[in-house]
């Protein structure tokens, strides 16, 4: 029996029957999406509060939840300390003033001048 690449062989064994289904129904998908609920995020708060960034421990408290999905909400999300405002303009000055100063020394070292 021939397949097209999008699809497999599957045979069962109680049938005795080749049956093609598509590849992508028949693995079961690898990360199932489930959106973080507010009580999670104030759950989460709570015990990086009380653990720190000892993620594993405070995954234990968020069922369904891994130490490193903790790590990311946290860091993207949930930690007060995020600044999500517009840059200021003394700030893009700041930024734009560092990088000149990189690229000037990144010239020099490849010129052999440092």
């Amino acid at each position: 029996m021939t397949c097209a690449s999008a699809s497999r062989v599957v045979v069962d064994a109680a049938a005795d029957d080749a049956v093609t289904t598509p590849t992508l129904a028949a693995r079961p998908p690898k990360h199932h999406h489930v959106p973080w609920t507010k009580e999670e995020d104030a759950r989460l708060q709570r015990m990086q509060e009380k653990y720190g960034n000892k993620w594993s421990t405070v995954a234990g408290f968020l069922p369904g939840r891994t130490g490193q999905q903790c790590a990311q909400r946290w860091r993207h999300r949930v930690n007060p300390n995020i600044r999500r405002d517009k840059w200021t303009k003394e700030e893009d000055d700041k930024v734009r003033t560092r990088r000149r100063e990189y690229q000037q020394q990144q010239q020099q070292q490849q010129r052999g001048e440092l």
